[in-house]
């Protein structure tokens, strides 16, 4: 992981942090918007002493930006930061505890539910509907009531890649698998959905209950390790996954599980009882799927088994 530091004899507040423009490197030594660099080693440091960002180390995310927002990933992919451009007036979304740095002049402030405006029946509703796909009750929103544009920056707690949605690309609506919420417009909602199959609602290895992340916006989901995108067409109609390694997949998508195979298998080949398939529906003509490689609650069972104590 990289970590954050100051130097020697150098306070919080005087430190330069490299940003990238569309033409060359620039610093920012504003207090206001200053912070300490973020570093793989010293060998490594993303920003050096002179305040000269590595370009090679900054990635910015043009499918997920706009003239209100503008994402950028910066530092290892395995554990980012993310930094977002917000315009005077407008908001962003993210998992409570996920903010790293918050300039003066953007307000924070919790919502329940998806922060859409509602009675308060409904609003407890919503905040309930979050609880039962794996998120938090509540929200975290920070506004930009500065006059001016201003850079917050966020972190992740399961170590791994982004994933940057663009929703109008998959027709305003994705499935998420439980917890993979990272950060997002506010004009989304995020409720949670049920899979028709009994099959998947007693033996998927995730929640049931999954999350529907829809409206107009962009989303970043993370996932456990590196993050795998598979495309269904009608000459590859499905694919068959671990139950726990799925992300996300396009809106009516089949989603089903099935036996992993013999009862030898099952037992003794180590890759569970049950398989996910998810598939295109009839009429349907293509699809996308996301999967993750380093499922963070497997790695914690596994953790859990070598140390019961």
């Amino acid at each position: 992981p990289f970590w954050l530091k100051s130097g020697q004899g150098t306070s919080l507040s005087s430190i330069c942090l490299g940003v990238r423009s569309p033409l060359r490197s620039t610093k920012m030594c504003n207090p206001s918007n200053s912070a300490a660099y973020a570093a793989l080693g010293n060998d490594q440091a993303l920003v050096d002493h002179e305040g000269n960002v590595d370009e090679d180390k900054i990635e910015t995310l043009p499918n997920v930006s706009s003239d209100e927002l503008a994402f950028r990933i910066i530092g290892s992919k395995d554990f980012p930061l993310i930094e977002v451009d917000l315009e005077n007036d407008f908001s962003v979304c993210a998992e409570p505890g996920r903010m790293i740095m918050l300039p003066e002049g953007v307000k924070f402030h919790t919502v329940f539910g998806d922060g859409s405006e509602a009675g308060l029946l409904s609003t407890i509703g919503k905040a309930a509907s979050r609880v039962f796909s794996g998120e938090s009750v509540t929200l975290a929103r920070f506004t930009n009531e500065s006059g001016q544009m201003q850079t917050l920056r966020f972190g992740t707690v399961v170590p791994g890649n982004l994933l940057p949605l663009n929703l109008k690309d998959y027709g305003g609506e994705i499935i998420g698998m439980s917890g993979v919420y990272l950060l997002g417009s506010d004009t989304l909602t995020i409720a949670s959905c049920f899979r028709q199959r009994l099959g998947a609602a007693f033996f998927g290895g995730e929640s049931f209950i999954l999350q529907k992340i829809a409206g107009e916006g962009v989303v970043i989901l993370q996932g456990g390790g590196a993050i795998l995108t598979e495309e269904l067409t009608p000459q590859r109609p499905s694919i068959r996954v671990d139950t726990g390694c799925l992300v996300a997949f396009t809106k009516d998508l089949d989603y089903s599980v099935e036996l992993a195979g013999s009862i030898k298998s099952m037992l003794f080949g180590g890759e569970g009882i049950f398989l996910a398939t998810v598939s295109l529906k009839p009429g349907q003509t293509k699809g996308t799927v996301w999967l993750e490689s380093f499922p963070y609650n497997k790695y914690i069972n596994r953790i859990k088994r070598c140390y019961s104590h």
